[in-house]
């Protein structure tokens, strides 16, 4: 019983040993948190693959490496904020605690198009005509008569 004990730990001091914890905060320009984030671990900057990933939450990070690497690009991707990406070339230290500042982006449209389908329902006077044909499954008449209380309200 002691041999496996002693194999065990031995197995389990070398795994731990060389394993880096990589940790950080991802803020805007203004200060405050990102609620959620992709980070990913690459090998190469640009690639349509990653190595290892992990998901910033409340804008704050932690992840163990399950690989030595010579040099690491680690890239932080969120909706409505630019991407940015970091190189990491000495990996010879057990912690790395970072800090990024994500800058919003912009998106300009030329124009927005707004359709919309035919209403299920016409209201004449005190009348509601409910046609089957354009109705959604979901739309029922108790919808409707709710939909028809707010139109007398207004």
């Amino acid at each position: 019983m002691k041999k496996i004990l002693f194999v065990f730990f031995i197995f389990f001091s070398e795994t731990t040993i060389g394993q880096l914890v990589v940790k950080g905060t991802i803020k805007d320009s203004y200060g405050n948190n990102i609620s959620q984030a992709n980070v990913f671990f690459n090998k190469k900057k640009q690639s349509n693959t990653f190595e290892e990933f992990t998901i910033a939450k409340n804008g704050y990070f932690e992840h163990i490496l399950k690989r030595k690497y010579d040099s690491l690009y680690i890239t932080i991707q969120t909706l409505g904020y630019e991407e940015e990406v970091l190189l990491l070339k000495k990996l010879d230290v057990k912690t790395i605690n970072l800090k990024f500042e994500l800058i919003e982006r912009t998106i300009f449209l030329d124009e927005v198009f707004i359709t919309s389908k035919k209403r299920p329902f016409t209201i004449k006077k005190d009348t509601i005509r409910y046609s089957v044909k354009v109705s959604r499954p979901k739309i029922g008449l108790q919808l409707i008569i709710k939909i028809y209380a707010t139109f007398l309200c207004t």
